[in-house]
């Protein structure tokens, strides 16, 4: 009888083995997805982003025209009749271009104002 009593005994070490591989796959498995939702998750951030600055550009551009258009002396000289301003338009002869190391004349007239 006691032939009949190791015969069907578990096999510990193998289940173990079992057990151990399949933990280690798991924590791999996990792992994979873990990182590919994190990248997932980056690479939305980036898009959001590029949106973000795309927009910008286009804001960027759309008010360089407008102040293209408000640079204008007859466009600026409409919106000031519309506007009713009291201001006046400049003549082009009272308009002086200053450039960078060039020596200023100044005229006894503009001295006096």
């Amino acid at each position: 009888m006691q032939n009949n009593q190791y015969q069907n005994s578990l096999q510990i070490a193998s289940m173990v083995r079992w057990v151990f591989l399949l933990a280690v796959f798991g924590a791999l498995g996990a792992s994979f997805v873990y990182i590919r939702n994190r990248h997932v998750a980056k690479g939305d951030e980036i898009q959001n982003y590029e949106n973000v600055i795309r927009n910008k550009d286009r804001e960027i551009e759309l008010l360089e025209l407008r102040i293209a258009a408000l640079m204008d002396r007859n466009e600026l000289a409409r919106e000031l009749y519309r506007h009713d301003s009291e201001l006046r338009e400049i003549e082009s002869n009272q308009v002086v271009a200053l450039r960078l190391g060039e020596k200023i004349k100044v005229s006894s007239m503009a001295a006096n104002r």
